[in-house]
């Protein structure tokens, strides 16, 4: 047991964590929701196969508990709507997934990575050290299909760097970390703002 501690301690002294921060756009939204009423539809999520799995099980517990009526389009019959749902969709897109799916609301969730350059462990020696930055984005959107308009749209950008260190050890978040990170940021801000019956 001593001999893993001591090995432990180690690398700890000869290695360097990088942080990671998140910024959320606060231009686009700046009140939640009401979740007390309404049929919800979650849609499949858009982002890196490898984070999707974590990410929708996350997504539907998340929205599960905000409104117990949610349904994830996997788990929903009779659907004639695509798969893939861009962005700040047209009043006539939103008329389509109304139609398509006879929900009250629709749930959009896009994730991707914008740079990767580190992984979660770089063994480059200090004098090698080029630096590198990972910078994920994750957004989600939410229509209320009754009005044909966007009520909810909020993404955060999540980042982490390696600074010029003396360090040839160096540990940072993954790219599928910072989504996951940035996601769960976006849902505490949306559930602090938002109604819903608990």
């Amino acid at each position: 047991m001593k001999k893993y501690l001591s090995a432990l301690l180690i690398v700890c002294l000869f290695s360097a964590c990088s942080v990671p921060k998140y910024a959320i756009d606060s231009r686009i939204q700046r009140i939640g929701v009401d979740f007390s009423s309404g049929t919800w539809l979650l849609n499949y999520i858009d982002a890196p196969a490898d984070v999707v799995p974590q990410l929708e099980k996350l997504a539907i517990e998340d929205f599960s508990s905000l409104n117990k009526s949610l349904t994830h389009v996997s788990r929903a019959k009779g659907l004639l709507i695509p798969n893939k749902i861009e962005l700040n969709p047209s009043k006539i897109q939103l008329e389509n997934l109304k139609k398509g799916s006879g929900y009250d609301y629709f749930v959009n969730i896009q994730a991707k990575n914008n740079k990767v350059e580190l992984s979660s462990v770089d063994l480059t020696p200090h004098r090698f050290n080029e630096g590198g930055r990972n910078v994920s984005e994750v957004t989600i959107e939410i229509y209320d299909l009754n009005a044909l308009e966007i009520i909810y749209s909020k993404k955060v950008i999540g980042s982490v760097g390696r600074g010029n260190d003396n360090h040839d050890v160096h540990f940072a978040a993954s790219s599928n970390m910072l989504i996951l990170g940035g996601y769960k940021k976006l849902m505490r801000e949306l559930k602090k703002k938002s109604h819903f019956k608990k």
